[in-house]
């Protein structure tokens, strides 16, 4: 796309100009912004050009999230824009997650030139290495001249961060000092000291292989860990961790945050979405331990599952295609920077006996019948309830976000394994609820149906996010589990000291979110039960922002939790005692 004539006014102009382009040319479809003026080179470049779709947010912090949240849909970088000052420090949180997490995104804040800095000018702090090791590469961009090697320096400069994005998957960040003016002028055309053309030509990236005999062989007695994880194509992702399940004769722990908890993985397969029921009673699975273990992404929620695998002296193998080390139980782990899709094949197998996979098939049946059992006579607004039954409730087509904290645990432990495509999106890199709904917001900003689920707290927390709604193209429900506080402190031994656990740690909030809501233009519902939820999660609105609201006792819900989990971890070790 050929620039508008007045972006060649200026040297900021055409600056802007090559990286509206050139991002475009690289892949990049997607700009996050925050209003401001130091940053106005590069907003006026990206909101002028039609390949790009700019998104302002009026919050940086939120940005950052709304972000994250369409890397995570879209699979492809996010740009982000910021002005100078704390603007950019803002993105921190953001930045974080991404980084723990592994999406690609490329930050730029804009800034004063050097000698603006230091003197105390308005709005101008040390943006240098601002996010630390959170990213996979940082660089200060040249003051813009019109001189050969400097405009070849940004070109080269932006390609290599949003290549070092996609290529680690992290986020990268780029410091963009710009001298005044920052708006188009009205004055002649500026004669660049390298042609246009030349300026956003690109070359392709180079493609990564495996090495099939580095693949150590699995033999015997194994078992498939599937934890959170977000597969470009989670179709594709499922058939391949089914294939090797079937090759191996191997269990697969299905957490909820995997594909494969979400569709159909095949008749020969053993899916165990509930282990944590299973584990609590260990003795039941003694005589049928693992020989190996097979790791993909991350390790599931659940502490007795990990405390489980810590526990066994066996080789580990963690397959992730972002690398680094992700065996939190510090066991014999090792690592496999690799897509499980393209090893599966070449991977040595010698299958164990049919015996292992029916054993843990048949614990996974009785401990789902006996969980089902206690939902069935819990309270009608046990929190529990929402997870069990809402992977029934909702239409096939709505993909999923769950919050941290008590959310994604509850998700883990009651929501069943489903034949049902679904997308799980989350932020479980850092595991912090900040930046929930905005995360939310970018993963429905596109198209499709989104159900987030999540917290009174992460609903207040992320407050700003619900701003965003109006970017929405596609249709975002938010079911706000209002326990009136944090209810996963309920389970940590503090809660047994008052005061001053419910000052210091429930903080319970008294915040109307019908009000809420109505402020920020979402559409709002109350459900009185779990039930009445499920009718209205079954009749998803075709369009828009939604806050659908049921309210929960905190104090009681975890009390049926415990008895329910408990309960059910008895029926499994007495039934195949």
């Amino acid at each position: 796309m050929k620039p508008r004539p007045e972006q060649l006014s200026t040297i900021n102009g055409l600056w802007g100009a090559v990286a509206a382009e050139l991002l475009h040319r690289l892949g990049i479809r997607h700009v996050v912004l925050s209003p401001g003026s130091r940053s106005a080179p590069l907003a006026y470049a990206f909101s002028v050009h039609s390949g790009l779709r700019v998104t302002p947010v009026l919050d940086e912090r939120s940005a950052g999230f709304f972000a994250l949240g369409l890397a995570q849909r879209t699979g492809g970088v996010v740009a982000l824009l910021c002005t100078s000052g704390t603007a950019a420090a803002n993105y921190l949180p953001a930045v974080i997650e991404a980084s723990e997490s592994g999406w690609p995104l490329l930050v730029l804040t804009a800034d004063r030139p050097p000698e603006l800095r230091h003197c105390r000018a308005g709005q101008t702090i040390d943006q240098l290495k601002l996010f630390g090791g959170y990213t996979a590469f940082h660089a200060e961009a040249p003051v813009p001249e019109n001189e050969r090697g400097v405009l070849l320096a940004w070109r080269r400069l932006l390609a290599q961060a949003a290549g070092a994005a996609r290529e680690a998957s992290r986020p990268v960040h780029i410091n963009c000092p710009f001298r005044e003016p920052l708006a188009p002028t009205d004055g002649g055309a500026l004669t660049a000291a390298v042609p246009f053309a030349e300026l956003v030509r690109v070359t392709p990236p180079p493609a990564f292989t495996i090495r099939p005999a580095e693949l150590p062989v699995l033999r015997g007695r194994g078992l498939i860990v599937a934890g959170p994880d977000q597969p470009a194509d989670p179709v594709v992702y499922r058939a391949a961790v089914s294939t090797l399940a079937a090759k191996t004769g191997a269990p697969v722990f299905a957490d909820v945050l995997s594909p494969m908890r979400h569709g159909d993985c095949g008749e020969p397969v053993a899916r165990v979405a509930h282990y944590d029921t299973i584990l609590r009673r260990r003795s039941v699975v003694s005589n049928h331990l693992p020989e190996w273990v097979v790791v993909l992404g991350e390790l599931p929620t659940s502490k007795i599952l990990r405390s489980w695998l810590a526990g066994l002296d066996i080789p580990r193998y963690v397959v992730c295609p972002r690398g680094g080390f992700r065996d939190a139980t510090q066991g014999r782990a090792l690592h496999l920077r690799a897509d499980l899709p393209g090893m599966v094949d070449a991977w040595p197998t010698e299958p164990a006996s049919a015996e292992h996979a029916a054993f843990w098939r048949n614990l996974e049946n009785t401990a789902a019948d006996h969980l089902m059992e206690g939902i069935a006579g819990a309270a009608p607004a046990f929190e529990g309830c929402v997870h069990a039954l809402a992977a029934e409730a909702l239409p096939g087509d709505v993909d999923l976000v769950f919050a941290s904290s008590l959310a994604v645990r509850d998700a883990e432990w009651f929501w069943p394994a489903s034949p049902v495509r679904r997308r799980v999106f989350f932020n479980r890199g850092a595991n912090g609820i900040d930046g929930t709904v905005s995360t939310a917001m970018g993963v429905a900003a596109e198209s499709g149906r989104v159900c987030l689920f999540c917290g009174d707290l992460a609903a207040l927390h992320d407050a700003p996010g619900w701003l965003n709604a109006g970017s929405v193209r596609g249709t975002l429900v938010a079911v706000v589990i209002n326990n009136g506080g944090g209810g996963i402190f309920e389970h940590l031994p503090v809660a047994a000291w008052e005061p001053p656990f419910e000052k210091a740690f429930a903080t319970p909030q008294d915040a109307d979110f019908e009000a809420m809501a109505k402020a920020f233009g979402v559409g709002y519902r109350l459900a009185l039960d779990a039930g009445q939820l499920m009718e209205m999660l079954s009749c998803f609105p075709a369009r828009g922002v939604h806050l659908f609201e049921i309210r929960t006792d905190r104090k009681a819900s975890a009390k049926e939790r415990r008895a329910i989990l408990e309960a059910a971890a008895d029926a499994v070790a007495n039934g195949c005692g």
